[in-house]
């Protein structure tokens, strides 16, 4: 039996819940080439489903994100607060404060 290069010295077999695959053979190649595909169009169907539920969320007003340090989410729908650390407040309102007087930050 002809076999690449590659695969002659381990002689390497592929295995999954189907059969095993030597991937020397061709109709062995082939199929775990189909496989490969076919998982891959799988995770992009999974993805755009996923996008999709993200953007009917986002239609409804449901949809949180992750806020800037120095933000939490409040009780009501859409508060955004600042975090309950008192160092962080301080230095956060010190922050806005040195851009109202100057326009910039740093």
């Amino acid at each position: 039996m002809f076999r690449s290069a590659p695969f002659r010295i381990t002689d390497t077999l592929v295995g999954d819940s189907d059969g095993l695959y030597h991937p020397a053979l061709f109709n062995d190649r082939l199929v775990l080439g189909l496989k490969g595909i076919m998982a891959e169009a799988e995770l992009h169907i999974l993805r755009a489903r996923l996008e999709g539920g993200i953007r009917n969320k986002a239609a409804r007003g449901e949809l949180r994100r992750g806020l800037p340090v120095g933000f939490v989410w409040g009780e009501q729908d859409g508060e955004v607060r600042f975090h309950p650390d008192e160092p962080m407040v301080h230095t956060m309102h010190s922050v806005f404060a040195k851009f109202r007087e100057n326009g910039v930050v740093g």
